[in-house]
């Protein structure tokens, strides 16, 4: 295992441990986010700040707990680590979002300074609606 991968199963681990901060700390403040799709969470963000101000604003008000991963397997080649890993959170509005996703992230110097999200973005919608 190398040291960026490394910093990501130990990342995730806290997560699904209950740390819900624990991988987004290690995103640097001039990151680059992309969430694939259509939906009103997709795009390119260009920190840290705007991906966190955009989850904490319209996705995260949606759940009435906590959402936490479970992780199928992180894997790395250089500074490119993927998380391929499911979530689960209670909704307010019905039945609990269960998603899964796909992360591609460049990790240097001990941050994540790049990514793409693939996800479920229907999943996305019916959450949002």
């Amino acid at each position: 295992m190398n040291e960026n991968e490394k910093l990501v199963v130990d990342a995730f681990a806290a997560w699904q441990a209950g740390d819900g901060q624990a991988v987004f700390r290690l995103m640097s403040d001039d990151l680059e986010w992309r969430i694939i799709g259509t939906t009103d969470i997709s795009g390119t963000y260009a920190s840290r700040k705007e991906f966190l101000d955009m989850v904490n604003a319209k996705l995260t008000p949606r759940f009435a707990g906590q959402l936490l991963p479970t992780v199928e397997r992180i894997f790395a080649e250089g500074k490119t680590v993927v998380a391929q890993f499911t979530s689960v959170a209670p909704t307010h509005s019905g039945p609990d979002y269960k998603q899964t996703y796909c992360w591609i992230m460049e990790v240097e110097e001990g941050e994540i300074r790049s990514g793409t999200a693939y996800l479920d973005t229907a999943l996305i919608d019916r959450v949002m609606a």
